[in-house]
């Protein structure tokens, strides 16, 4: 396989990165694992692994334990074939159908949701070598070993709408289609499944509706076809937190990453009877770049919201909000800081789009320039997580995590294998 960490220009020349611990993911999956051990596991590494490389995060999944990927786009899973992956990866939404033909070119598994997917999937009658658009250098081994061929029936799963009302196929929809990919000789039933919309919530009334909903469509089904096909319900809070819910298989992402969804599924998974714990798995890191003296009553960045109120020792740090760090956790309000020497530094001033200013004045004497900084991550007896940014910036921790690798170059942990 093809390494998992970023070997491009991004982040080369730059005094700022990101690393991922891999032994971390691997972790997560086994400990997501113990909570429905009866259960494959499959990882979700879209959006370029929640912002950790997906090719990485798919690697460190792999070596806890899970079985099958999915991913969002049709992209994400040919990126993961051509790092030479090679286990069943799932696509979580019906992808256009004019990009069905490059789905199962490169042998990813297509959720459908419309008459018209199937149609298109049943009547692929040109060679599957046609479909592998700008493939690698070693083509016909690509062929070879992903590409399907016309005398074999194709994977599909079929996304049942439950409650989530967003991109699942209706009841009698989903009855239809499944009974025609039962029946068809083009296609086969992988696998059924829906998506919770409540289940990192406290109250688990609608998450137990859905389930219900799902549970006499799959009966119904099953009177139809004579046979029960391989069904997936569970995200991670549902994982952890609704054993009905666990099915063949169980869908995890934010959960791979090292953070609970919720505080009520992290409360409910700290449980004395569950062992083991999640590790984030992606840290921040940069170098100071310049320190300076700054006088009182000076105005520190734009809109000076700032102001030094006695003498002070100001650090810049090169990382900003083109980077992932939220813009708002500068403010006089958000109380962000970062980690210089094992010591939490405040931020002051708003936070730009290449670089944050960081108070040091506590630190005189001993900090220099150079000196390593950790905007997430532990340094000694401290540490920052993505989900302290998310409170400050009132978001999500999976909207933090997502923004990260956008030009920060992917560095292996020290804790990750070679």
């Amino acid at each position: 396989m093809n390494n998992s960490f970023s070997n491009d220009v991004a982040g080369h020349y730059r005094g700022a990165w990101l690393e991922l611990d891999l032994a971390a993911i691997s972790n997560n999956v086994s400990y997501l694992k113990s909570f429905a051990p009866q259960s494959e596991l499959c990882a979700v590494v879209k959006a370029n692994g929640y912002g950790h490389g997906a090719v990485g995060a798919a690697l460190g999944a792999i070596s806890g334990g899970a079985s099958v990927l999915a991913v969002a786009l049709v992209e994400e899973g040919i990126e993961l074939r051509r790092a030479g992956i090679d286990i069943p990866i799932l696509l979580l939404s019906q992808p256009p159908i004019e990009s069905l033909k490059y789905c199962i070119g490169w042998g990813l598994i297509p959720t459908i949701t419309s008459p018209d997917a199937l149609d298109t999937l049943e009547n692929l009658d040109v060679a599957w070598e046609e479909y592998f658009e700008d493939a690698s250098p070693d083509r016909a081994s690509d062929i070879s070993k992903f590409g399907q061929i016309l005398d074999q029936r194709v994977p599909v799963h079929v996304k049942v709408e439950t409650g989530m009302n967003r991109a699942g196929a209706a009841i009698e929809v989903a009855m239809d289609l499944s009974v025609r990919v039962a029946n068809s000789n083009k296609v086969y039933l992988d696998g059924l499944w829906t998506h919770l919309a409540t289940a990192d919530e406290k109250d688990q009334e609608i998450s137990k509706a859905q389930i219900e909903r799902f549970s006499e469509f799959e009966k119904d089904l099953v009177n139809v076809l004579g046979f029960r096909p391989k069904t997936h319900i569970s995200n991670t809070a549902a994982t952890v937190t609704l054993p009905d819910s666990r099915r063949d298989l169980v869908r995890c992402g934010i959960g791979i990453y090292g953070y609970f969804p919720s505080k009520d599924v992290e409360r409910i998974a700290a449980d004395p009877g569950n062992s083991g714990s999640l590790i984030p798995a992606l840290s921040l890191k940069a170098r100071i770049s310049m320190i300076k003296e700054v006088k009182p009553n000076e105005g520190i960045s734009y809109g000076h919201i700032y102001v030094t109120n006695s003498l002070a020792l100001i650090a810049t740090v090169p990382v900003g909000y083109a980077d992932g760090v939220p813009r708002v956790i500068g403010s006089n309000s958000s109380n962000g800081s970062v980690l210089i020497r094992g010591q939490r530094c405040p931020i002051r001033g708003w936070v730009t789009m290449d670089q944050l200013t960081v108070d040091v004045t506590a630190l005189k004497g001993s900090v220099e320039i150079g000196d390593d900084v950790v905007l997430i991550g532990s340094m000694e007896d401290e540490a920052i997580y993505a989900d302290e940014w998310a409170r400050l910036a009132n978001t999500i921790v999976y909207e933090i995590l997502i923004h990260m690798a956008n030009r920060l170059q992917i560095r292996p942990s020290q804790h990750s294998p070679n």
